[in-house]
């Protein structure tokens, strides 16, 4: 039986600059979402040979979730989401369309009816 790795693949075990594995991906960005103002972006560009730019660019992007899993299947369900609300950065709005075949079809019954009268 062929050897269980922890992502489905075996990782490289050398890793050219300007490259990373999605171990330490998952690492630095799970470590500047706990804390921002000491793992920045260029420190993290420095430890692992990375630009700054695209370091900054995946931790934009991705994200990491948190899991929460209850001690007992009746427990009470919480709330594990962020610890704050997050801005929402846009504004739904819904119009409702027009009808215009029901106004088709009035206006043509409508003449119809003044055609017959008409007769």
């Amino acid at each position: 039986m062929p050897e269980q790795y922890d992502f489905g693949f075996k990782e490289p075990e050398r890793i050219p600059y300007g490259k990373t594995t999605l171990r330490a991906a998952i690492n630095f960005i799970a470590a500047h979402q706990a804390n921002p103002e000491e793992v920045t972006a260029a420190k993290i560009a420095l430890e692992y040979k990375l630009k700054e730019e695209d370091v900054q660019s995946i931790l934009k992007y991705f994200k990491t979730y948190e899991v929460y899993i209850p001690e007992t299947k009746t427990s009470p369900a919480m709330f594990a989401g962020p610890a704050q609300m997050r801005k929402q950065l846009y504004k739904l709005e819904t119009k409702e369309l027009e009808d215009n075949k029901s106004k088709e079809d009035a206006s043509t019954t409508q003449a119809n009816v003044k055609a017959k009268e008409a007769v």
